[in-house]
């Protein structure tokens, strides 16, 4: 399929992935963001399910939950930056990927280098004050078995 707007030119259709350019850092750089992405959601998942396991057994003001929430917090401000990063490369490669058809037809694209996503951000660091809860907590309950 071929688009006219004129006859100066002509922009044929992607049919294959071999008429599509890439940029192979930028390509690496996405999947290995994306498998560290991956990796760090797994994480997540893994102290939650550590902290849950504890607070099930009555264990909820003890040192390892106050560590795995602080771990938790500092684990999503890592994907925060993580994301902003993916997000960003990934706008590179459509960038990229399209550049000849976007000068042939004249065309801008503007995208964001990084752009933080702050809901994640303010998230992240409620859960960190949290985990410093929890610490502080299990200090007061010491006190208490202390005092009884």
């Amino acid at each position: 399929m071929f688009i006219e707007p004129s006859s100066s030119f002509k922009i044929k259709n992607i049919n294959e992935v071999s008429d599509v350019v890439y940029d192979k850092p930028s390509v690496l750089l996405f999947i290995s963001t994306t498998i560290i992405y991956l990796a760090i959601i797994l994480f997540i998942a893994y102290f939650t399910y550590r902290l849950f396991k504890n607070m099930g057994e009555n264990e909820i003001f003890t040192l390892e939950n106050s560590q795995r929430i602080k771990i938790i917090g500092y684990l999503f401000i890592a994907l925060t930056v993580l994301y902003s990063l993916k997000e960003s490369v990934s706008e590179f490669l459509y960038y990229r990927m399209f550049k000849d058809t976007l000068d042939q037809l004249d065309i801008t694209m503007e995208f964001t280098i990084f752009q933080v996503n702050m809901p994640l951000l303010v998230s992240s660091l409620i859960i960190i004050l949290i985990g410093y809860a929890f610490k502080h907590g299990l200090f007061l309950k010491n006190e208490y078995d202390q005092t009884i």
